[in-house]
């Protein structure tokens, strides 16, 4: 818990580099992680809006993929497959992520129940 605090403190105190020299993504997934800690519902609403935002991109690259394949744009179609393999790999990181904390969520609320 010591090092999410930590941070939390860090990206506050650097917003202006945070925003300029980090990527979107991760800033959310870091954010997500550190609400996870205190608020375990909005963490796991967050995860769930970033992998919609994945899921998005990764619909929206298979339809560039098979316009430019359509056209015959090769150096196009490489470098989307390229992109696509690199979101594919972050919403597998992820969808582990959120299983892993649905699953801590789970087997806390089972305890209680007994």
């Amino acid at each position: 818990m010591k090092y999410y605090d930590y941070a939390a403190d860090l990206l506050a105190e650097n917003t202006d580099m945070t925003f300029k020299y980090m990527d979107s993504y991760i800033y959310e997934f870091i954010e997500a992680k550190i609400v996870q800690q205190t608020a375990p519902e909005a963490a796991f609403k967050k995860f769930e809006e970033l992998a919609g935002t994945l899921i998005e991109q990764l619909r929206r690259l298979v339809k560039e993929v098979q316009e430019n394949r359509r056209s015959q744009k090769d150096e196009q179609v490489k470098r989307r497959v390229q992109e696509y393999d690199a979101t594919l790999e972050k919403y597998g990181i992820l969808l582990h992520r959120k299983n892993r904390f649905f699953l801590m969520i789970y087997l806390n609320l089972d305890m209680f129940r007994y």
